[in-house]
C-alpha cells in the first residue's frame, strides 16, 4: 500500500470521527446556544467622566 493511500485512509478516519461525535452532539450545542446558562446577566460598561 503507498503512503498517499495511507494518508487519505487517516483523514477520512479523522473525519468520520469528527462527524460522529459532532452528531452525537446534537443540534443543541450549535450557534452558542449554551453561553449564559448559568442565568447570569451581563452589565452594561461603565464609562467614568472623572
Amino acid at each position: 500500500m503507498s503512503v498517499l493511500i495511507r494518508w487519505v485512509i487517516v483523514v477520512v478516519a479523522a473525519l468520520v470521527v469528527i462527524g460522529l461525535i459532532a452528531f452525537a452532539r446534537g443540534p443543541d450545542h450549535q450557534r452558542g446556544d449554551d453561553v449564559g446558562a448559568a442565568g447570569l446577566v451581563a452589565s452594561a460598561p461603565v464609562s467614568s467622566t472623572g
